[in-house]
């Protein structure tokens, strides 16, 4: 029972063996003789996320942004927290998934200075957000421009 004119929050939760798929819903609500129906698409499926780095040497502004991609149709949905701002232009990602957690790795470039910097982000499974966890500076010069994850994973 909802009071005229007030909301009613329907909360639907999906357990991790639901099965892919968009449903659409319907919701009726009537009193009297008025009624009144709201439809919407619901898509359950399990969380997939993507990275993007922006900016370039000396064009900012540099951001890692994450989005949710929605298996059933492809849409994209800016993840909490996203666009992350970055120091310097990012020259590689990397992302790495394992028992553990998920992990997304940008080597950044200071074209100012020659430096090469690798941080690192975990990546909240439910959300997608990140959380930054180190930073690991090189000496100018070293020449390190690509990331490489393993087959199994575990190392970068």
């Amino acid at each position: 029972m909802v009071n005229p004119g007030t909301n009613q929050i329907i909360t639907l939760t999906a357990t991790a063996t639901t099965p892919a798929a968009v449903k659409n819903i319907s919701v009726q609500g009537s009193t009297g003789k008025l009624n009144q129906t709201a439809n919407f698409s619901l898509s359950v499926a399990a969380a997939s996320y993507a990275y993007l780095a922006t900016g370039g040497p000396n064009q900012p502004p540099y951001d890692l942004s994450g989005f949710a991609v929605d298996a059933n149709t492809g849409a994209l949905t800016q993840v909490p927290g996203s666009p992350l701002s970055l120091p310097n232009a990012a020259i590689d990602l990397a992302v790495a998934s394992e028992t553990g957690g998920a992990f997304v790795f940008a080597l950044l470039s200071d074209s100012a200075t020659q430096t090469v910097t690798l941080q690192s982000y975990s990546v909240n499974t439910a959300s997608g957000a990140l959380t930054a966890l180190q930073s690991i500076s090189y000496p100018p010069q070293t020449g390190q421009t690509n990331l490489t994850v393993s087959p199994s994973q575990k190392f970068l």
